[in-house]
Order: C-alpha cells, then sequence, then structure tokens
C-alpha cells in the first residue's frame, strides 16, 4: 500500500508541477501569497505594530492585485481543459517543416503579405473572427495560393493547429499602435495583439518589404537575415517541435528532473502522512458518553416492534485530548429490520450503524437491543361518541355515528379495548328537545394504524334530544 501511494502521488505531483511550469502565473500566484502569508504571521509573532498595521491597511489591495494577476491564468488553464489539451502532445511530421518553411520564404521573395497563426496550448477560438473552418495538410502549394493577391480570403490569416490547416481567412484581434515601429502594419498589429492574449505564436509577411517576423507573447522580431536556416528554426520553434540535439537533450532532463521532484515529495509526504496518522492513533485520548437515539428503518408493513425498553443508548467515544467540540454532535444508532422474521429479535450495536463519525467508537451501553417483531392483527373497532355539556333537564335520548366501526390493525399486543372515542362533543348550547348532528373526529392511537397511516377518523354524530 505504501508503493500504492507514492506511484499515485507521484503521478499526481507531476501532473500539478507541469500545469505550474506551463503556467508560470500560476506559480507566481503561489509564490506571492505564500510570502503574503509570511509576513502576517511573522509581524503577528513578533509584535511589530506598525508592520501589523500596513499588512492590515494593505491586505484588500494586495488580494485584488494577486487576482488580477491569476485572472488571466486560470482563464488559460480553464480553455486549456474544457479544449482537451492541458497535456496535449503534438504529432507533427517532420516533412511539414520543410512544406511551411519553403513557403514562407517563397512568399517572401514574392512579398506576398502573410499571416500564419500556430496554435498552442490556448484555444484561440474565441480570439478569432471570420473565416471560414477546413481541415487540410498545409503543404506549400496550397499556403500559397491562400495568400496569393487574388484569393478571396488572403487578407486573413491561416490557423495551424497540431500539423493541419483548420481555419482560413481569420481576422485577428490588433494590438494598440502607440509605440510601435513605423513599418509594422495591420498584419504585424494583429500578430502582437494575438499573442499578446494568448500562447500562440505567428509568422509575418510584409506585403510591402518582404520581412518575415517571428511574434509570440506580445513580442515581434524580425528574422534576419531571412536565411533558409534560421526561417527553418522559427518554424520549428511556432510548431513546438526540437530537432536540435541539446535542445532535446536539456528538455529530457528537465523532465526527468520534474519526475524526480514529483516522486521524492511523494515518499516525503506519505512518510509523513503515515506517521502523523500513527501519531494521532497514538494520541491520549479521552472516552466520553454521548446520547443517540435508535431509529427503526426497513421495518416490514405488517409487523410492528413491540416490547422496546428504550428509543436510545449512550456511546462512549474515544476523543484525543487536544480535540475541540463545539457542541454535542448529533449521533443516531439506525437498525434496519428488513431481514429479521417475526419473533424475538436481539440486536448487537455496531459501530457501522452510527454511519460517518471521526472518532473510535469505544463501547455501547446497552450493547444489545432486545425487543419482539409482532405481525399486527386486523380488527374491528367500533367509533362510540364522548358527549359533554348536556343540561340537565335534557336528556340523549338516541346516538348514531357514521360510520359506526372500522376496520384497523392493531400493532401493540397491550391494546385490549375494542371501541374509539371520538374527540368531546359540546352539547351545552342545546336548550331544547329535538334532533341535532355534528361533525367530529376519533384520533387514532399510534398502536392503531387505520387507512395507511391517517390519524384522524372524521365522523358524523346525530343525537337525538329529549325532555327527562
Amino acid at each position: 500500500m505504501f508503493f500504492l501511494d507514492v506511484i499515485l502521488s507521484t503521478i499526481l505531483i507531476r501532473v500539478v508541477l507541469g500545469v505550474l511550469v506551463a503556467y508560470r502565473g500560476l506559480l507566481r500566484f503561489i509564490f506571492l501569497s505564500a510570502f503574503l502569508v509570511l509576513v502576517v504571521y511573522a509581524s503577528r509573532q513578533l509584535q511589530l505594530a506598525l508592520t501589523s498595521l500596513l499588512v492590515l491597511t494593505l491586505t484588500i489591495p494586495v488580494a485584488l492585485l494577486l487576482l488580477t494577476t491569476i485572472i488571466p491564468e486560470i482563464k488559460r488553464l480553464s480553455q486549456a481543459v474544457l479544449s482537451g489539451r492541458l497535456f496535449w502532445a503534438r504529432a507533427v511530421p517532420e516533412n511539414l517543416i520543410s512544406s511551411i518553411t519553403s513557403a514562407v520564404m517563397e512568399m517572401g521573395r514574392q512579398r506576398l503579405g502573410a499571416l500564419l497563426v500556430f496554435c498552442q496550448r490556448d484555444d484561440v477560438k474565441p480570439l478569432l473572427s471570420g473565416g471560414e473552418e477546413i481541415l487540410a495538410a498545409p503543404n506549400k502549394s496550397l499556403l500559397l495560393s491562400l495568400f496569393n493577391p487574388k484569393s478571396p480570403r488572403h487578407d486573413g490569416a491561416v490557423v495551424i493547429e497540431g500539423g493541419q490547416l483548420i481555419r482560413i481567412g481569420a481576422v485577428l484581434p490588433l494590438a494598440s499602435a502607440e509605440g510601435v515601429h513605423e513599418e509594422w502594419g495591420t498584419r504585424h498589429l494583429a500578430a502582437a495583439g494575438l499573442t499578446g492574449q494568448c500562447d500562440a505564436h505567428v509568422m509575418v509577411v510584409s506585403e510591402e518589404r518582404g520581412v518575415i517576423s517571428y511574434a509570440a507573447g506580445g513580442e515581434l522580431r524580425a528574422i534576419h537575415p531571412a536565411s533558409e536556416e534560421n526561417v527553418r528554426a522559427a518554424v520549428v520553434e511556432a510548431l513546438g517541435l526540437s530537432v536540435d540535439r541539446n535542445r532535446r537533450m536539456r528538455r529530457l532532463f528537465f523532465e526527468v528532473f520534474l519526475w524526480m521532484v514529483a516522486l521524492i515529495f511523494s515518499i516525503a509526504g506519505s512518510y509523513t502522512a503515515t506517521q502523523l496518522t500513527n501519531w494521532l492513533k497514538n494520541e491520549p485520548v479521552d472516552i466520553r458518553s454521548f446520547n443517540a437515539d435508535v431509529r427503526i428503518v426497513n421495518l416490514p408493513p405488517d409487523l410492528y416492534v413491540d416490547d422496546l425498553k428504550s428509543t436510545s443508548c449512550s456511546v462512549f467515544l474515544r476523543i484525543p485530548r487536544t480535540t475541540r467540540l463545539f457542541g454535542v454532535p448529533n449521533l443516531a444508532v439506525t437498525v434496519d429490520l428488513a431481514k429479521y422474521p417475526p419473533g424475538p429479535v436481539t440486536v448487537n450495536l455496531s459501530r457501522q450503524m452510527l454511519g460517518n463519525i471521526e472518532w473510535e467508537v469505544d463501547h455501547f451501553e446497552p450493547t444489545q437491543l432486545k425487543f419482539q417483531l409482532v405481525k399486527s392483527r386486523t380488527t374491528e373497532l367500533t367509533l362510540k361518541p364522548m358527549l359533554l355539556g348536556l343540561r340537565p333537564e335534557l336528556r340523549a335520548r338516541r346516538v348514531r355515528v357514521t360510520p359506526e366501526t372500522i376496520q384497523a390493525e392493531v400493532r401493540s399486543t397491550q391494546w385490549k379495548d375494542s371501541t374509539l372515542e371520538t374527540a368531546p362533543i359540546d352539547l351545552s348550547s342545546v336548550t331544547v328537545p329535538g334532533t341535532y348532528n355534528f361533525n367530529a373526529q376519533v384520533i387514532v392511537p399510534a398502536v392503531i394504524r387505520y387507512n395507511h397511516g391517517a390519524d384522524k377518523v372524521p365522523v358524523r354524530v346525530q343525537v337525538e334530544i329529549s325532555s327527562r
């Protein structure tokens, strides 16, 4: 189990490290938050009055500043997760580099204005407008024809994702024109604008000068000299490939380093968690008593519980002495009677009957519940009216109850009566002989089950009053 814990923890930590490396803003946010917490803790521990006051005053501005730094990274991360490219491995054929390199250099020689967007992890679709979606391999002849001045989509950008051409004629967001080079045109502003809002890379070919430029991270640089080697290196970088042996070795070393860090963290963390768990188990405890209600569940409809001495019990829990209880825990012992036949029943109370509690159970008092499971019997009960307040000079000559009897289930061995009385009917308002009708009700005792559990029976009482 220890090795399984280490393996799974290593994988999870490696995933987290990969996210932090790919989205550096998250890492900066964590470091800044940790530093702020450390400053707050140190100022309180060292009782630095002025520092504590300043930290308290700057808490809200600093918190807002941290939020503004983390929101763009969270947006990028959510877009990568939703688009399925959080850990996207690019499978781009090597011959694609030569095709794009040759096409870009030819467009530079012919001074064909061009914009080539290379998607990375971020989803660029929300930032684009116009154009149309296609799916094709971006070879040299196709790229040259798309950016030919006679092509209807030559003014827009082509979007390359995973080695495939997925969109043509796309319109990119423009960067601000303030402080930019005079020779920059609309295509250059579009490249800077898009790369400033996501991690895409863009290659630009100037229509006026034929200069090939490369944009990433909101910054634009001209490829000079525009040799095949330099253009090829830019295409390799845009596609996320690495043909340089030293660069591949550095990436491999970095991957191994991240896995080693994850392994070290997982081993240390698993060992620490095991020791902490053992320490908590061996921590001095107090045995405390709490009252728990007994709840009967899944009782068959034709059975009832009889002779249950108590509907509660005492639970003794082993609680660490350092634990502070805020209020009395609400405990209940659940007894499932779905599989018990009629007759005497003895239920041994166990830890599982308490549900999810964080403490160890020492024992119960009582340790068992004993009762009878009895089949209910159907009987006919007579409904009897209860008359009150009749004047002395008058008497009830005849009384009729509708209905006169009911069929009900008796769920108690102690119940021997065959009648149920109505709620008191007040006759004090009757002053002269005659026949009177009253609406009344019979309260059904808990041990009687009538009409699927109804607790009242509506009745009509007719009383014939005569003089004495």
